[in-house]
């Protein structure tokens, strides 16, 4: 008897262990190198950028959608596939406090964090200006852009190939607004300075 709870207790920190060092799947279904081709099976045609259009596409679904985003904007490198994804939040009607816009934010910190830990850097901040006064003019703060509303999680063993997360709160008027999610992948920032470098060599 004895012989059989050590060996079950042995199996059950094996399976433990291959829990905690499993990869965590990809943000909304979406997976690092990943092409613009596999994408369109999944979740149908996209709508290319009018500024970029061999590399940002934009689809209106994921393969693993989530209803507080109405929008997603991949990233392609041609010899990489994708590299960045960006969530587009659904618009959240909110009062002079931004109370619900908060609240939306609040619950994506919550969910984010399920997933990859809490964040390292949160900023709920005013610089002083305009809509800086008190919570009454909170939602002006932010449309006059002297208010920040953010949250920065960095990679984990776990990740999957993400490198950064960053969630951010955003006016669309003076009574709503609406927050953007995004995921960057190993290898984005490296195919950042080499479209930079090739734009450079046109000075």
């Amino acid at each position: 008897m004895k012989h059989d709870l050590i060996a079950l207790f042995l199996l059950l920190a094996s399976l433990t262990s291959l829990a905690q060092d499993k990869p965590i799947a990809g943000p909304f279904g979406f997976e690092r190198g990943m092409t613009r081709e596999e994408v369109t099976k999944l979740v149908g045609k996209g709508t290319p950028s009018a500024k970029n259009p061999n590399v940002v596409f934009t689809f209106t679904s994921a393969p693993k959608p989530n209803p507080a985003f109405e929008k997603y904007s991949l990233f392609f490198s041609p010899t990489q596939g994708l590299l960045k994804v960006i969530a587009v939040g659904v618009t959240i009607s909110t009062s002079d406090t931004g109370t619900e816009l908060q609240g939306g934010f609040t619950a994506v910190v919550s969910g984010v964090s399920q997933k990859y830990g809490q964040p390292e850097h949160t900023y709920d901040m005013c610089n002083g200006g305009t809509g800086c006064s008190g919570e009454s003019v909170w939602r002006l703060g932010l449309l006059e852009k002297n208010r920040t509303l953010a949250a920065y999680w960095k990679a984990t063993q776990r990740s999957n190939g993400v490198n950064l997360i960053s969630l951010e709160a955003t006016p669309l008027s003076l009574n709503s607004g609406y927050v953007v999610l995004a995921y960057e992948f190993t290898g984005w920032e490296a195919f950042v300075d080499e479209v930079q470098a090739k734009q450079n060599t046109s000075f």
